[in-house]
């Protein structure tokens, strides 16, 4: 049975259909060849990760922690749809401005927890212990006007 027959394809189907009626476009990635999750587009390198480590250090900097997820999705949306892989290019070029934003949702998901259990694979405790996130965290809200 391949996958198209089965109910991961009919949700890929049904997002494909959504997608164009807004017109847009589904965009399928081969997450073997991308690795997102072990790709730093700072460095331009892969290091590979176990599942348990849910954050990430941009250009393996310290004070540049990302939630993993997270910074996976952004770099899927700087795909290159013909090599699939990261268009570092577009990566380096769209990143101090979603940091913010990424950063925003993560304060969010911490507020969120501080009034009900969250997930442990968020990685929310890992990231609440550093504070240079929240230093910048909180310049985040500011900016995204949240504060």
């Amino acid at each position: 049975m391949t996958i198209g027959a089965s109910a991961p394809g009919q949700l890929i189907a049904t997002l494909k259909h959504k997608a164009e009626n807004a017109d847009g476009q589904l965009i399928e990635i081969n997450t073997w060849k991308a690795r997102l999750s072990q790709y730093d587009h700072v460095l331009d390198s892969y290091t590979k990760k176990s599942l348990n480590e849910r954050t990430h250090k941009v250009g393996g900097k310290d004070d540049d922690i990302v939630q993993r997820d997270l910074y996976s999705a952004y770099l899927a949306m700087c795909i290159d749809e013909k090599k699939h892989l990261v268009s570092r290019t577009d990566a380096i070029e769209h990143w101090s401005s979603v940091r913010h934003s990424l950063e925003a949702a993560v304060i969010q998901a911490i507020e969120m927890a501080s009034c009900r259990a969250m997930p442990a694979s968020l990685g929310l405790k890992e990231l609440s212990s550093v504070p240079a996130f929240f230093k910048r965290a909180v310049r985040a809200k500011i900016i995204c006007g949240e504060a």
